[in-house]
């Protein structure tokens, strides 16, 4: 995820972060955009029908919500290692990258093995959360691997796999894009990334390790925002539009969800480069988003475990699927609720205003 510390850029304060406000739209829609497709899919019941069919059609964004995070995140930890202008990592990378990401996701665990808990595993509630507590998942997930194994990949939380995929996506940035950037340039390292990520999801095709080619899409972004002949060249917004409607047809439609994150990653960072210097920015400026955008990672965390506790009741007195369907809906608004709580609670304290 991209920090709010980060959207900066450069230790010019307000002006930059000011220009740059729009990612927090973007983290929060994207976010936003997971919760609703996870609302209204209930796979146990099969495929909506009716009216059902209309959140649906517009919540199956969903799924290429993570190749956004990927992309942004790449774009705000790019911007602000080029500030120091020998594309190099400090030594504090690592440890700001672990309090970034780790203190909430335990936590998120926690409360998803709580959830299961007061739920009783209940089948009607949980998909491929279940059989949870292996002990190949629970050890897997506290130390982060349990993406490599689709026996474990989406135990307890489904979405957790995809921070498993991000922190070791965060080891390759010193190791292997930025030696192929300062020697290849973007493309190229762009080009090795996306080389490493296939080989490597070759192998565990769970971990979806393509996306390390959209990290490395997001922080090729961050050098081209840089540069304005290149950016000039991104200001329209039909390629962006065009893209993401291709990764969706790729995605939803035709399953090819390799195809899909790779052009939804190409998509994200057009639209970072489209909206940067676009009136249309604003949009995604307004308060209400920057709030949503700030507790964006915490709501992704924690939607799943919280959509399932509501959930129970109507599952208990055997509601039928649409009930179950309709309190889903009104979930997203609990959802939000309890993850902003979480956010208070589990996630800002350990966030801290340090010199990047």
């Amino acid at each position: 995820m991209v920090e709010p510390q980060l959207l900066a850029g450069r230790s010019d304060g307000s002006v930059a972060k000011n220009r740059l406000g729009f990612l927090d739209g973007l983290r929060g829609i994207s976010a936003l955009s997971v919760v609703c497709f996870h609302a209204t899919h209930c796979s146990q019941y099969g495929k909506p029908a009716g009216l059902w069919r209309i959140p649906q059609l517009f919540t199956s964004f969903g799924p290429l919500a993570v190749p956004f995070f990927l992309a942004l995140s790449g774009y705000g930890i790019m911007l602000s290692i080029s500030r120091g202008g020998n594309l190099r990592v400090d030594t504090r990378y690592f440890g700001r990258r672990a309090r970034r990401i780790l203190p909430a996701y335990f936590f998120a665990l926690l409360l998803s093995c709580a959830a299961l808990i007061i739920t009783k595993q209940n089948p009607k509630i949980w998909d491929v959360e279940l059989p949870a507590f292996s002990i190949s998942a629970i050890v897997s997930h506290l130390i982060l691997v349990h993406n490599l194994s689709s026996s474990s990949c989406y135990k307890l939380n489904g979405p957790l796999w995809s921070v498993a995929t991000e922190w070791q996506i965060y080891f390759f940035l010193p190791l292997a894009i930025l030696p192929a950037w300062r020697k290849l340039g973007p493309l190229g390292a762009t080009l090795v990334a996306a080389s490493i990520g296939l080989a490597i999801g070759a192998v565990f095709p769970s971990a979806r390790f393509h996306l390390l080619a959209v990290f490395a899409l997001g922080a090729w972004a961050a050098d081209a925002s840089t540069k304005d002949r290149l950016a000039k060249q991104f200001e329209h917004g039909l390629p962006t539009i065009a893209t993401l409607a291709l990764a969706w047809i790729l995605y939803v439609p035709l399953g090819q969800h390799t195809a899909g994150d790779l052009v939804a990653g190409i998509a994200a960072a057009l639209c970072i480069l489209f909206l940067k210097d676009s009136r249309h920015r604003r949009n995604f400026e307004s308060k209400y988003l920057k709030t949503l955008g700030d507790m964006s990672y915490s709501l992704y965390l924690a939607h799943i475990p919280l959509l399932g506790l509501l959930v129970m009741p109507a599952v208990m007195r055997h509601a039928g699927p649409n009930e179950v369907r309709a309190v889903l809906l009104l979930g997203v608004l609990w959802a939000l609720s309890g993850s902003y709580i979480f956010h208070l609670v589990c996630e800002r304290p350990f966030l801290v205003k340090t010199s990047r």
